[in-house]
């Protein structure tokens, strides 16, 4: 008898021609995707080496050369990466990352050298026309004389990014700093504005009064200059226009180095500030060595100087190129733009013209004693009354009073009258002129020409002494003689 098994159930038959034509087809659709990203990704490959090759040539050799450079550099490497992807070296993912990048950067670099010639002649004409800042001229070093660096060279890193610097003939290794070819397309960085300390003060306190600001003195105090300057409002309008004239770097800069308050030495790395310094210091030695001078050492105020000089250049996360100061040379610059602002007041509460291009009218003519009074003359006056005012302080209100025609500082001998030199810089060594009273100042003041002996400077000069003698201001305290002023 046949035993029977209970729970078995006879299995069905496998269609394995249907399942094999399934298989078949999931792998051809695999297959057919690989392909397409394949041919995709060699499409992008191809993309981005026509894009190096379309790159336009600068009109200067060196920057040419190293276009054409980077174009072969560029084809090897896209080649190299393709070649790792098909040998399974590289992810997809990681080949379109290097390319996609890549292309980014060619298409930034592509951009500057189409407007590399055009930009570089744009700052140049800005140098002759005197609207270039110092810094300015400091970036058209990094990035304008990229078009004459000699063996420079656009490097291409692994990720795909772009950097440009220097490379050791003997070596081929880089030498110096590699800079972002990113930097090359900001404005900011190749244009910087310089800053006429004395045309940014008036035009910041073109709207001041100082007559109807500070009307009010209280206490029965008289309107004077200095009675201003002691005045809770002007401080805070005075530091507001300090803190707008020296709020950036760039500005505070400017101020320092485009208005003779120092001479930077650009540095960006230790490596190179330590290098920068040293020539500094040899340079001195050197200077001392020919002067016949027993120690060529620098002095202790040599090595201050030199060390207050250092400007260092930092990258911000967009790639703009600043100036970062130290804390000196921010506080010189507040001290600057304070001293310009106060002469501004000078300038409104004495009726002196402040003239900064030389030549002309000045004053505009000789004002009677009831137009001018004597706010001139009280500086003049005050100014020599070192009992009771700051030599240095006097001589920056006297110089300001001069519309700048001429700077005026205390020395051997009494006030010197000093001019300037080719380069903007003060001819310290040779005095126009030393003055001893008010009188012998007065024709630097008024008038425009500076010529001894103005009669026009001299009779304004009497006109305001006389008025201000007449006020009773002179017999207000017997301490100060206005005899010899």
């Amino acid at each position: 008898m046949a035993e029977t098994y209970s729970g078995f159930v006879a299995p069905k038959r496998v269609d394995w021609e249907a399942l094999s034509n399934k298989l078949a087809e999931k792998v051809t659709g695999v297959g057919e995707a690989v392909q397409k990203e394949r041919t995709d990704l060699d499409k992008i490959a191809s993309d981005n080496i026509t894009k190096m090759n379309e790159i336009d040539q600068s009109k200067n050799q060196t920057f040419g050369d190293m276009v054409l450079t980077f174009q072969n550099d560029g084809r090897n490497l896209v080649n190299a990466w393709n070649t790792s992807l098909k040998a399974g070296e590289l992810s997809p993912a990681e080949y379109r990352k290097k390319i996609n990048n890549l292309n980014e950067y060619t298409g930034i670099l592509a951009g500057s050298a189409k407007t590399f010639d055009a930009r570089i002649e744009e700052v140049m004409k800005r140098q002759q026309e005197g609207t270039a800042s110092t810094f300015e001229l400091e970036l058209l070093n990094d990035f304008g004389s990229l078009s004459e660096m000699k063996d420079a060279k656009f490097n291409i890193s692994q990720d795909g990014s772009i950097m440009y610097s220097k490379i050791d003939p003997k070596t081929g290794q880089i030498s110096g700093d590699l800079k972002d070819v990113r930097a090359l397309n900001l404005p900011q960085n190749i244009q910087d504005n310089k800053i006429i300390l004395t045309d940014a003060a008036k035009e910041l306190t073109k709207n001041w009064e100082p007559y109807e600001l500070f009307k009010d003195q209280g206490g029965g105090k008289t309107l004077t200059i200095e009675s201003v300057m002691k005045h809770p409002k002007y401080d805070d309008m005075r530091a507001t226009a300090i803190q707008s004239l020296t709020s950036m770097p760039r500005k505070a800069l400017s101020i320092l180095a485009d208005n003779g308050g120092m001479i930077p030495v650009f540095y960006t790395t230790d490596e190179d500030y330590k290098k920068k310094r040293a020539e500094e210091i040899a340079e001195i030695t050197e200077r001392n060595r020919i002067a016949n001078r027993p120690d060529t050492n620098p002095t202790k105020e040599q090595l201050a100087e030199i060390d207050f000089n250092m400007v260092k250049k930092v990258k911000g996360p967009d790639g703009t190129i600043n100036p970062e100061l130290s804390d000196a040379q921010r506080t010189r610059a507040e001290e600057m733009a304070g001293n310009e602002i106060d002469g501004q007041l000078s300038v409104k509460m004495s009726g002196t013209s402040r003239n900064t291009g030389g030549g002309g009218g000045g004053g505009g003519g000789v004002k009677t004693p009831k137009e001018q009074e004597y706010a001139t003359y009280e500086v003049i006056k005050n100014a020599f009354d070192l009992s009771k005012t700051d030599p240095k302080r006097s001589a920056e209100m006297l110089t300001n009073l001069t519309g700048a025609r001429y700077d005026i500082a205390w020395g051997k001998g009494g006030l010197q009258i000093r001019g300037f030199l080719d380069d903007g810089t003060v001819d310290e060594k040779n005095p126009i002129a030393i003055v001893k009273n008010g009188q012998e100042l007065a024709p630097f003041i008024y008038g425009s020409t500076g010529a001894a002996g103005s009669a026009d400077a001299l009779n304004q000069y009497k006109r305001e002494k006389e008025a201000y003698i007449g006020s009773g201001k002179s017999s207000t305290n017997t301490s100060i003689n206005t005899s010899g002023y």
